[in-house]
């Protein structure tokens, strides 16, 4: 125990030297022959350190999507990268290095290739084979979900058609940084999260021993995400009913205190508080999405029924708008890893891409129930498959505000006519807007990167 604390306490130096004065995690490349973990539980150990962030979401899409607004007074309190953000510049980072949605990512993945190819020299004993399995199958899981964040903020939205030629995001498989990885194409990073998360799923058991370890049931959910990226609605679907087959348990609204500006207890000592909580994880830190001055946008507050729980669950009144109180971890960080709730809001709108009506609002239902207040609740019944994918969708907005995901299902959705929004900000007395299929979606490449590697920056 003693030396899985000292190896992780300087890997955690070397995190923090590499990272400091605003440099990003591949602009000083960590060496990792300062520190040879050797054995099994080392390498978990490894795993587990949350001062590594394997587990976090990227906060700059929660600055760019449409939940939130703020004031021009209010915006000077920000960095420069949250301003630009904010309305969709063409030179988002201005100067700003340590772009922790790209720093942090590869990060994470350095770490679990580190752990990899450590546990790959060890033939463990019988008694040893399951803690190997857990840590290698941990280690797949990170890497796998770190580089589908990647390829969701910094490449082109999928699209099977043109995946083949789209450029995708450098995939380091190996723990040597110094070698210059080339971005490949978008097809076959979609493949790599696919086949690590496959692979993942057979060394894990059905559930994690704490809730940034994951399981069974986390793979299958994090799968059911990346298909509903790719559009494999039938993948999806069957993805989110294993995932749920495992873990499935909604937590009853009508039990959670309305009143309090925190509704939700930390669930990280006690994962009885919070049921729902597959993985956790929350996002990258940015004032903008955990400031009161930003207010989630009025016309869409108002898309909530009085009877709803989730406005006065959600939700909390300032200056005659709302601020959003915050996620899963008893405070206001954003939660960013999959639930039960995405889980159900998957299998509906699959259901309801299939034509099949009932099953849809049925499953949709599952979840409402525990949403609205029980003494007036009426279950949602839709006409054909269109309204049912339209009510399907409409839920899924309100229900997965400020989890990391309304900027992927943008990217997504605004593909279908039917779906597509243009955003807009008022800033400065100007209106700006950033129409569906725009280039801005897809964020650029930190200059640091571009610098270092001469890979291909996106356009914007």
């Amino acid at each position: 125990m003693m030396r899985s604390k000292i190896i992780i306490a300087i890997l955690t130096i070397i995190i923090l030297t590499s990272l400091g004065c605003g440099k990003g995690f591949l602009e000083v490349k960590p060496d990792k022959a300062q520190v040879v973990p050797e054995r099994i539980e080392d390498f978990q150990a490894l795993l587990d350190n949350t001062n590594i962030a394997f587990t976090a979401s990227g906060g700059l899409a929660g600055i760019a999507s449409d939940e939130y607004f703020r004031f021009d007074s209010d915006m000077p309190v920000l960095l420069g990268v949250e301003n630009n953000t904010y309305t969709w510049e063409k030179d988002m980072y201005a100067g700003w290095r340590d772009i922790w949605d790209w720093n942090q990512r590869y990060e994470s993945i350095f770490y679990a290739n580190i752990a990899l190819e450590g546990l790959e020299k060890i033939r463990p004993a019988a008694e040893q084979q399951l803690a190997w399995n857990i840590a290698k199958g941990t280690a797949m899981f990170y890497r796998a979900i770190n580089v589908y964040q990647l390829a969701e903020y910094f490449c082109q939205p999928y699209d099977k058609a043109t995946a083949s030629s789209m450029p995708g995001v450098p995939l380091r498989t190996s723990a040597d940084v110094n070698g210059i990885v080339q971005r490949g194409t978008l097809d076959r990073v979609y493949e790599f999260v696919i086949r690590e998360l496959a692979a993942a799923e057979t060394l894990l058991p059905d559930r994690g021993l704490n809730l940034y370890r994951p399981g069974r049931a986390a793979v299958f959910a994090m799968l059911s995400r990346v298909c509903l990226s790719m559009q494999d609605y039938a993948n999806a679907e069957k993805y989110a009913e294993a995932c749920l087959r495992l873990q499935r348990t909604l937590i009853d609204y009508n039990t959670v205190d309305r009143v309090t500006e925190q509704p939700f207890e930390s669930p990280l000592t006690d994962p009885s508080r919070n049921p729902e909580i597959i993985l956790f994880g929350t996002a990258s830190g940015f004032s903008f999405n955990v400031d009161r001055d930003t207010y989630v946008d009025t016309a869409f507050y108002n898309t909530y029924a009085d009877n709803d729980l989730r406005k006065s669950i959600f939700f909390h009144p300032r200056k005659g708008y709302h601020f959003f109180k915050g996620g899963y971890d008893g405070g206001r960080s954003r939660h960013g890893g999959p639930c039960t709730d995405e889980m159900y809001l998957i299998k509906a709108e699959c259901l309801a891409r299939a034509g099949n009506v009932a099953a849809a609002m049925d499953t949709l239902n599952v979840l409402l129930v525990k949403r609205y207040d029980k003494s007036s609740f009426v279950p949602q019944t839709a006409t054909d498959a269109e309204d049912a994918l339209r009510k399907v969708l409409t839920e899924r907005k309100k229900e997965l505000i400020g989890r990391c995901i309304r900027w992927l299902d943008l990217r997504r959705l605004n593909r279908d006519p039917r779906f597509a929004v243009t955003l807009q900000r008022l800033r400065n007395g100007k209106l700006v807007t950033l129409s569906p299929g725009d280039q801005r979606y897809t964020f650029p490449i930190p200059e640091q990167e571009t610098e270092n590697s001469g890979i291909e920056q996106n356009p914007r």
